[in-house]
């Protein structure tokens, strides 16, 4: 969880050297021109780790039992608890790492949505008349290959992906019905594909159409 933090210190660091020292500005100007120009960077790294890192957090809550003992799935050098597993005596060291978990799971899965939900509809009138304002350039990543009416297409590209890598794994883990909940979310997301049609591009949507249809 940490390594994403470092990927998106780096470009704001190395656009507040540019903008400070290159172009001189100061104060509020330096703060929206580093911002501005960072951005794009940031967007583009912490979309790519989002589902990874949560998936990583969503394993720490997935124990297996073992006699009266239960131990984490993801590694069994780490007891969950003792005294049954039916009851709830988790170990101190457990504990902790359930406590990291719900804290990466805040800032990534719930967290960095968020605010990308906030910087586009901040920016929503720009983007739906098409007019290029420095903020809605910088949100390319997230709005470009959709139209306009379907500018948060890509938050749901994120939930999908959300469910199926992370809250599903808690869903009657290994379960035949786990796996049918999880054919359902593609289905519907697919359905939704279909109806909404919300690439620019024949191209993209027949693309996107495949990728589910294999998922499928």
């Amino acid at each position: 969880a940490a390594t994403p933090v470092v990927l998106v210190l780096v470009p704001t660091i190395y656009a507040l050297i540019c903008e400070a020292v290159v172009e001189k500005l100061r104060g509020r100007e330096l703060a929206v021109a580093v911002s501005l120009r960072a951005l794009p960077w940031v967007l583009f790294v912490t979309f790519l780790v989002v589902p990874d890192v949560s998936s990583l957090a969503f394993r720490s809550f997935r124990c297996e039992c073992f006699g009266d003992e239960s131990w984490l799935r993801a590694d069994y050098s780490l007891q969950c608890s003792t005294g049954g597993c039916a009851t709830e005596n988790f170990t101190e060291e457990y504990i902790r790492t359930r406590l990291t978990a719900w804290a990466v799971l805040w800032v990534y899965a719930l967290g960095v949505p968020c605010v990308y939900v906030l910087l586009l509809v901040h920016e929503r009138r720009a983007i739906m008349d098409g007019v290029q304002t420095p903020l809605a350039d910088a949100l390319a990543f997230l709005h470009n290959d959709y139209k306009p009416s379907c500018y948060l297409w890509e938050l749901v590209n994120l939930a999908q992906k959300l469910f199926v890598v992370g809250f599903a794994t808690l869903i009657l883990p290994g379960k035949l019905m786990q796996l049918v909940i999880v054919m359902l979310s593609v289905a519907v997301f697919l359905l939704l594909l279909v109806v909404a049609r919300p690439y620019k591009t024949k191209a993209s949507g027949l693309l996107a159409l495949v990728e589910q249809n294999t998922v499928l």
